[in-house]
């Protein structure tokens, strides 16, 4: 079976970190590249992004030698802002002649209807009262004034990031779409389905039991469903999925 490189971008306020154990999970064909954003993790020095589509090139402009020489095959894969900037990320890798097998994309309004997103919560006491909301942070960041004094910084620039975002229609993507969400969450049936004119080929909407963070804590079915989904990429003959270590 061939090798796949997934390309994982995480939600936002979080770091490459959220992927780690997905590398010890996933079957020996995925191979998981988890991409850390700048100013946090091992990017901590560097300022934040302003601007999503800049932040896809600069992605872009960092992945491209190492795709083109190092693999055939690879798909990204995003949560929320992360799935945003994935789906830019496909674009600008198309643009240098290295367009993903497979784009998957989590919790996230489609590019089209991002105006029906929420606001950005700049104040610190917002701020904190939707991420409990999302029920996506620990209780031992919210217990500590030293912990939340370094992520919402992080969370305030994301949220910025996210919200001054603006869609550029262009060809749609020759990646297969897959998208993930769960029945809790605040987006519609809709919002998720307006993901398809963003490919001409293969589309799903897989949606699981939960929120926001729907795998937060129980990802086995996302990771069950991400493989079944690499694994038609990596044997196109068979769309059974092989030697899942979930």
């Amino acid at each position: 079976m061939e090798s796949i490189r997934l390309l994982c971008l995480p939600h936002a306020g979080a770091s490459a970190q959220l992927y780690a154990r997905w590398r010890r999970r996933l079957p020996t064909f995925v191979d998981a590249r988890p991409l850390e954003l700048p100013g946090r993790g091992a990017r901590e020095g560097e300022p934040f992004a302003t601007d999503v589509c800049s932040l896809a090139e600069q992605l872009a402009e960092e992945l491209a030698p190492r795709l083109g020489r190092e693999c055939r095959t690879f798909a990204i894969f995003g949560h929320s802002l992360g799935a945003l900037v994935g789906f830019e990320l496909a674009h600008a890798l198309r643009a240098r002649g290295l367009e993903p097998s497979a784009l998957l994309v989590s919790g996230s309004y489609a590019p089209t209807r991002r105006a029906l997103g929420p606001e950005p919560v700049l104040d610190d006491a917002a701020l904190i009262e939707q991420l409990r909301a999302y029920q996506g942070t620990s209780a031992e960041v919210f217990a500590s004034d030293e912990l939340l004094a370094l992520a919402l910084p992080v969370l305030r620039a994301d949220f910025q990031l996210a919200a001054g975002y603006h869609y550029r229609a262009r060809a749609a993507l020759s990646s297969a779409l897959h998208v993930f969400g769960g029945t809790g969450d605040e987006m519609s049936a809709r919002d998720l389905m307006a993901w398809r004119s963003e490919s001409k080929s293969v589309f799903t909407v897989n949606m699981f039991e939960g929120g926001h963070f729907y795998f937060r804590g129980a990802d086995e079915a996302l990771l069950h469903s991400i493989v079944k989904h690499l694994s038609v990429l990596a044997s196109p003959r068979s769309s059974i999925a092989a030697g899942l270590h979930l």
